[in-house]
């Protein structure tokens, strides 16, 4: 990795300079690299880490770090991690109990570029 040292450390600098990342270093409630386990409607069970959750208010934002290439730009990268957004957002609401109001994807070669997905384009945590 030594090698690489120069783009690895310009990646982190680009995901701690994005707005999202500046708003959870100054909440009062921050957790990193967050582990979780939920099982779905078809009893399948997800393992995972969400790299970033802080409260904002009475809600929950959570924040994922991407080193995806984004060619056609962050809204049209973005979906592609849809699927992941929802299983982030059922599991905080089931662990917490508190809403979850965005999960915000963070684009690292994009020079931390974000795009968030907002509460009302997420499923429902019950599935409905």
């Amino acid at each position: 990795l030594t090698d690489r040292e120069d783009e690895l450390l310009a990646l982190g600098n680009a995901c701690l300079a994005s707005p999202t990342v500046k708003l959870a270093a100054i909440s009062d409630a921050c957790w990193r690299e967050v582990p979780f386990g939920i099982v779905d409607a078809d009893d399948a069970l997800t393992f995972g880490r969400m790299d970033l959750i802080y409260r904002e208010d009475d809600r929950l934002v959570i924040v994922d770090y991407k080193t995806d290439m984004v060619p056609n730009g962050v809204s049209v990268a973005v979906q592609g991690h849809r699927g992941q957004a929802e299983v982030y957002a059922r599991a905080a609401k089931a662990a917490t109990g508190l809403d979850v109001d965005r999960v915000v994807f963070v684009f690292a070669r994009a020079g931390g570029a974000e795009a968030a997905i907002p509460k009302a384009e997420l499923s429902s945590p019950e599935g409905d």
